[in-house]
């Protein structure tokens, strides 16, 4: 089931801060933008080098920011024992690269009983760590990639998750030539997704920010913004973090520019924006 407003109504705005556990600047980043801006839900990564500290934080705000538990299957070592899921880890027990995974699962080669294992860690890890969670998304949208979906519905199910991340794409705004290849097979795999999740999982109406990954100005922000109707449930996806990422294997997102998506959120434009045009700014606990 989708959590859409009906017409007339405001639009709600969902805003997500990406990836935080992956790293201390990154979880100093990302609570800076909940203090100073208008962060309503992170996506906590269970496998990340500093998940520990990112539960330390969570206490100064997990009653107005929403928890969602961000699976993830590369960049970063396995949550549950190698012993279980070593298909998908290389020499090092870290992840094969996005590239493998997504090839293995499309090929026949399935992985879906260790993806399973795997995920299954890393929810429970979260859990048993304390923390409230209000949605499940995917590390690189994953969690829609078609072989996966049905694990993704009943892990949500089996641990009593009611929303997931629908990452359909507006099309419009933001850059409209950037990551194109990757903008339609992602609209293809939300497509398949909203079928299945349908009925079983809330869900925003779309998302935006994907062609501005890692690099998500205030401008083109706003201009998405601009874009959003009365009465739509949208979610925006951002990568707070530092100017130059803190840990050594993860050099290679070179592409990314975390500090770029840390200003917007902290910007004092951006929230008179959103106050003076009345959008809800809500968290996937609030759809109904």
């Amino acid at each position: 089931m989708s959590g859409l407003g009906g017409s007339g109504c405001p639009a709600r705005l969902i805003v997500n801060a990406d990836d935080f556990g992956l790293t201390s600047g990154i979880n100093a980043e990302t609570v800076r933008c909940i203090e100073e801006g208008a962060v309503t839900s992170v996506s906590i990564m269970p496998s990340g080098y500093a998940f520990d500290e990112a539960c330390a934080f969570v206490s100064r705000f997990a009653r107005r920011v929403g928890i969602g538990v961000h699976l993830t299957l590369d960049g970063t070592p396995s949550v549950a024992r190698a012993g279980d899921v070593g298909t998908l880890l290389d020499g090092e027990q870290r992840f094969f690269s996005r590239k493998r995974i997504v090839s293995r699962l499309l090929t026949g080669k399935s992985l879906r009983s260790e993806v399973r294992r795997e995920w299954e860690a890393q929810i429970e890890k979260v859990l048993d760590a304390g923390l409230p969670v209000d949605h499940l998304d995917g590390h690189g949208h994953l969690h829609v990639l078609p072989p996966l979906v049905s694990v993704v519905a009943e892990l949500a199910e089996k641990y009593r998750i009611s929303a997931v991340r629908m990452p359909w794409d507006h099309f419009q705004g933001g850059r409209p030539y950037r990551r194109l290849p990757g903008r339609f097979a992602l609209r293809a795999a939300a497509l398949h997704a909203r079928n299945k999740f349908r009925n079983r999982l809330r869900f925003t109406d779309s998302m935006i920010g994907f062609s501005c990954g890692g690099n998500y100005s205030e401008s083109l922000f706003l201009a998405d913004l601009e874009r959003i109707r009365d009465g739509e449930t949208v979610e925006a996806m951002f990568h707070p973090g530092p100017r130059q990422i803190d840990h050594p294997n993860l050099n290679a997102w070179s592409g990314y520019r975390w500090d770029v998506d840390s200003a917007t959120l902290r910007s004092e434009r951006v929230r008179d924006w959103l106050a003076e045009r009345n959008f809800q700014l809500v968290k996937y606990g609030d759809l109904g």
